[in-house]
């Protein structure tokens, strides 16, 4: 339908009609101001509004979840982004699942057979996305006796533009492609930046510092304490029977069995602009018989160390940054 024509709007400038609009723009600009003033303070965006939110849970030294998974509420998935492909799944909850293949599986301690099925429907605070991977298992290959955990994979998690804020104690998802500073806020800080390597399928890597050692290091959320490999112990001197490795007795919060690791400080640890003092290392049981392969010094770095900050990452721009 064509709009019936008002005189006292269309004179023969039409100037009536542009001082509205102008009006209507100025209004609508207001609003947005008013709107995006405490996100701007905030530092959480310039009007980018997340798709999802939900608090970490704390559970253990991972970052928790509530994830709905098909017709299973609230299931506690840990966020993992050094799961560079799929998730994984206790089988309980792949009910109507698609299988899609055998899948062999490189982890951080070792070769992992395990079938691959497809799931319809994975929803975090509102946010769901479709046809997404996991792979099922039922028993942890870290700890025999152990249940498997629900994790999140950068599959899932690739889909957004992510926010992991221990700090705050959240996890925020944006559309993907959203760049970091409009998640921010605004200019990050320097050093916060990340010169990784960023590609689908790979770990998160970039260069390190620990103590004066150059170092290799991945970012694995699903990690718990930093792992030095057996060249960087050598570089640091540590040896077995040093006096600086002490043990400690834990619990596995999966299972209550009991748990010896064996501990040792690493007196710095510079990753961009961050710098962490005195930080805990584990070189215990599980071996990381992996990542002990590696020639030169390398790192491990889990949620221990990242807690207390806050990380960004855009896969779609292979953009990182890790904010103290």
């Amino acid at each position: 339908m064509i709009p019936a024509s008002h005189p006292d709007l269309d004179d023969a400038n039409g100037q009536p009609c542009a001082r509205a609009s102008i009006r209507l723009k100025i209004l609508k600009r207001v609003r947005m101001v008013l709107f995006c003033a405490p996100l701007l303070f905030a530092q959480t965006g310039f009007c980018v509004q997340p798709l999802a939110q939900a608090n970490l849970l704390k559970i253990s030294d991972q970052p928790w979840v509530d994830v709905d998974i098909g017709r299973h509420h609230g299931v506690k998935c840990i966020v993992d982004v050094g799961s560079t492909e799929a998730g994984v799944l206790p089988t309980r909850y792949a009910q109507g699942s698609k299988y899609l293949r055998p899948a062999v599986v490189a982890t951080a301690n070792g070769v992992v057979k395990m079938p691959e099925v497809q799931i319809d429907g994975i929803a975090i605070g509102g946010s769901r996305q479709t046809a997404v991977r996991f792979l099922l298992r039922d028993q942890s290959w870290f700890h025999e006796g152990d249940p498997m955990p629900c994790v999140l994979g950068m599959e899932f998690l690739s889909r957004y533009t992510v926010d992991l804020d221990g700090s705050r104690g959240w996890l925020r998802l944006y559309p993907r492609g959203t760049r970091l500073e409009d998640v921010f806020g605004g200019s990050l800080p320097d050093g916060a930046r990340l010169a990784a390597s960023i590609h689908g399928g790979s770990p998160i890597e970039m260069d390190a510092m620990v103590d004066d050692i150059r170092v290799k290091a991945t970012i694995d959320t699903g990690w718990g304490l930093v792992t030095p490999n057996q060249s960087l112990l050598d570089a640091l001197g540590i040896r077995p029977g040093d006096p600086r490795i002490v043990s400690q007795s834990v619990r596995s919060v999966l299972s209550d069995r009991p748990m010896t690791l064996q501990i040792v400080e690493l007196r710095q640890v510079r990753i961009g602009g961050l710098v962490v003092e005195n930080v805990r290392a584990s070189i215990g049981e599980s071996g990381m018989r992996m990542m002990r392969r590696e020639a030169d010094p390398y790192l491990h770095i889990g949620w221990d160390l990242l807690r207390a900050h806050r990380f960004l990452l855009d896969m779609a721009h292979r953009d990182a940054a890790l904010i103290p």
